[in-house]
């Protein structure tokens, strides 16, 4: 992974693409790595960057939306085109889920362990009709006379391929036949396309023609083809070998983890929606894992690849990030008790100072409610399926205990101090009702963006805000730019793999603190476990505020612990609490806008409110003022600008940049003026 650092990693993707000016000419594993250097990716540097670094003829971006188009592509590349799904298929996996976890079911009624690779007479395990190995070979017979390059192309176009290694046949990534991509526009050789269109029907009765079977095991075969009916990437483990120590293959491993993860009695605590997830987090951990070989890449790339696969199932942004933080740190117990290596076959333990940065990791990763009880059961599972029994789990199994109870402490100290601040939800701008005073349509340039004019005392419920909005108590918190090159590291920051943090501001429209440091911007949804530090004024340029330090000076240190507390001991003061209190008082409120809190609890809103009226301002020339807080993965549900143009009258939609407004065009995003 690499930190958010413009030049540095500027430097570095340019090195990485060389001369290549085509996806195609990427494996995939190295489209994988383009794909996370184009994330980490951006900022201020990088036009001064691209212009001393980037030679004319590489497939690196220059402009934002030429960055865009290229991740997308490379996201379909790679295999993650989202799979579209009726909204029946949708209920009725939900409802497989649900029936799965019964004692009675096909995962939870067989023994897995007959089916291991070890056995001398292994029980029959499931097997696809069509085969990995037979799909493999069939398609590796295809091209295997064409050049390279020309291979390539065809399997960037169908989002997979296949190596030959030692006499066999290895399967990487999702082989997908229906194609949107332009890539087809790259091959220009007759035979390639000739081999192309032999290929596509493969591929078509690999991925959407193929059904498992389980000899003797009906109703281990029916659930397995539900799962793959939604999530045909699952197909890719069935028959997958792993490296020695594993007695299973991926497919039964998988399975086996899962039944150790539905009978664990934690399982049963846990609510609705967070059994899906960890049943969900499970199904697709090792969804990346190379075949025969020790792949300590796979927990972050199957945890990539999930956070986009279970799109298809339309599930909130906070289970999707559950999802993805359980996959990524499901090995969390082998990166606190690993050994390091010092020399041939020299290896030490990790120094406490070394475990304890480790924990702090961990424990950041996994401070959404019941996060970490979902990784732990998961792991436990997870060593549990390595072999036959319970052998394998009793070597790490004090380690597994000790280190629980070590992080769930260091969770709990995150949340004696999590910070909750109001926000409200802007509606799209298709659910805004133009009244030709509040919202307007307005074109320029030929894009066409809706404008919310705010103006002090507006009942905003009557123009498509939720009940009970009024212009007094809206509370955003907002992130100001003025150029593209900008944008370009503030969008990366709101993907699931990005490791850095943002500096925002919180408005209180009523208050007027809406004059921040640029004219305009965006307006944020952030989740409250995604604020994580933050006080009445800006901080300054002398603060850090990377994710290192803000783990080891505001969270868990002392140094900027003021700035972490600031909000934590305005609530604490005002409504009396002890820190058990406090809470329990944000679990309460926990991403919930003011008015919901208002509707629910009037006696909280308005103390609430008192706080932000009372909190001091910095004050600057020319009336600007704002706080400061330190939030992380927003996502944009607004445009905003404020001021006064250079004729001295109140800024019109000529004076925003045009990169915001095409952007809030083309994801049905509003334009908010707050005034001057």
């Amino acid at each position: 992974m690499y930190a958010l650092n413009p030049g540095k990693n500027m430097a570095h993707l340019v090195e990485f693409v060389g001369d290549r000016k085509r996806i195609h000419e990427f494996s995939l594993k190295e489209k994988r790595q383009l794909l996370n250097m184009l994330i980490r990716t951006g900022g201020s540097e990088v036009s001064t960057s691209i212009k001393n670094l980037t030679p004319e003829n590489t497939i690196i971006p220059k402009t934002m939306y030429k960055r865009k188009l290229l991740i997308n592509q490379l996201t379909e590349s790679i295999g993650l085109k989202s799979k579209v799904l009726t909204e029946a298929q949708k209920q009725e996996f939900i409802e497989t889920l649900g029936k799965i976890a019964q004692k009675d079911s096909g995962i939870m009624s067989t023994d897995f362990d007959t089916m291991s690779v070890h056995s001398r007479y292994p029980m029959p395990s499931p097997k696809l009709l069509y085969s990995r190995t037979k799909f493999s070979s069939d398609i590796y017979e295809q091209v295997k006379d064409l050049p390279i390059v020309e291979q390539r192309k065809i399997f960037d176009y169908f989002s997979f391929e296949v190596e030959s290694k030692g006499g066999r046949y290895q399967l990487n990534g999702y082989p997908f036949a229906n194609k949107t991509a332009p890539a087809i526009h790259d091959i220009e050789d007759a035979k390639t396309l000739e081999v192309l269109e032999k290929i596509r029907p493969l591929v078509e009765k690999f991925s959407n023609g193929n059904k498992i079977y389980v000899e003797g095991n009906p109703k281990l075969e029916a659930e397995l083809n539900k799962i793959i009916e939604i999530f045909p990437e699952f197909a890719t483990t069935i028959g997958k070998y792993q490296h020695d120590t594993q007695e299973f293959t991926v497919d039964v491993h998988t399975l086996k983890v899962l039944q150790q993860v539905m009978s664990d009695t934690r399982f049963k605590d846990l609510s609705d929606a967070d059994k899906q997830v960890i049943q969900l987090s499970t199904i697709l951990h090792d969804i990346t894992k190379l075949e025969r070989a020790i792949d300590k890449s796979h927990p972050a790339e199957s945890a990539f690849d999930a956070f986009y696969l279970v799109d298809r199932l339309n599930l909130p942004r906070s289970e999707k990030l559950k999802i993805y933080e359980v996959i990524k740190n499901h090995d969390w117990l082998e990166q606190i008790n690993k050994k390091v290596k010092i020399g041939e076959n020299k290896y030490r333990d990790l120094t406490e100072q070394e475990k304890s940065i480790i924990a702090n990791k961990i424990a950041f990763a996994h401070r959404q409610n019941d996060c970490f009880r979902m990784a732990t059961i998961l792991t436990k599972a997870d060593l549990m399926g390595v072999q036959k029994g319970d052998a394998f789990y009793k070597k790490y199994e004090q380690a597994y205990i000790e280190n629980v109870e070590r992080i769930q402490k260091l969770i709990d100290k995150i949340k004696e101090t999590a910070i909750h601040i109001p926000q409200t939800r802007i509606p799209k701008a298709s659910e805004l009702i133009e009244d030709g005073k509040i919202v307007k349509s307005i074109t320029k340039d030929g894009i066409t963006n809706k404008v919310i004019y705010l103006e002090p005392g507006q009942d905003l419920s009557k123009i498509g805000f939720d009940e009970g909005v009024t212009s007094d108590i809206l509370n955003v918190i907002v992130h100001a730019l003025d150029a593209e090159e900008q944008a370009i590291v503030f969008r990366a920051l709101g993907l699931v793999d990005s490791d850095a943090l943002l500096s925002s501001s919180w408005i209180n429209y009523a208050k007027g603190n809406y004059k921040v440091f640029r004219g305009q911007g965006f307006v944020l949804k952030v989740d409250s476990d995604d604020i994580h530090a933050g006080t009445y004024r800006d901080f300054g340029s002398g603060f850090k505020k990377d994710y290192d330090t803000l783990l080891k000076e505001y969270i868990f240190g002392s140094e900027r612990a003021d700035i972490r507390t600031y909000w934590s001991n305005q609530i604490k003061e005002k409504f009396g609490l002890s820190t058990e209190e406090y809470i329990k008082f944000n679990d309460r409120i926990k991403n919930k806008p003011f008015e919901q809190i208002m509707k629910e609890d009037p006696e909280t809103a308005i103390k609430i409110q008192e706080i932000v009226d009372n909190m001091d301002m910095l004050r600057r020339k020319g009336g600007r003022n704002y706080n400061e807080w330190l939030i992380s993965r927003p996502e944009i549900q607004a445009g905003f600008y404020w001021g006064k143009g250079t004729n001295g009258k109140p800024k019109t939609i000529d004076d925003v940049p045009l990169f915001i407004r095409e952007y809030l065009a083309e994801n049905n995003l509003p334009l908010i003026f707050f005034g001057v």
